[in-house]
C-alpha cells in the first residue's frame, strides 16, 4: 500500500511540476489558436468586400 501511494505521489508531483513550467507556453498557445480562429472567421468577409470593391 506505502508503495502505490509514493508513486501515485511521484505521478502527481510530475503533473504539477510540468503544469508549472510549461502553463504560459500553453496559455499563450490557446491564445494564439483562438487569435487565429477568429482571424479565420472575418477574412473571407473582409476579403469579399476588399475585392467587390476594387471592381466597383
Amino acid at each position: 500500500m506505502e508503495q502505490e501511494l509514493d508513486q501515485a505521489q511521484q505521478i502527481y508531483d510530475l503533473i504539477v511540476s510540468y503544469l508549472v513550467t510549461y502553463s504560459f507556453q500553453i496559455l499563450a498557445a490557446i491564445i494564439i489558436l483562438l487569435l487565429g480562429m477568429w482571424v479565420a472567421r472575418k477574412a473571407p468577409d473582409f476579403l469579399e468586400k476588399f475585392m467587390v470593391g476594387e471592381n466597383s
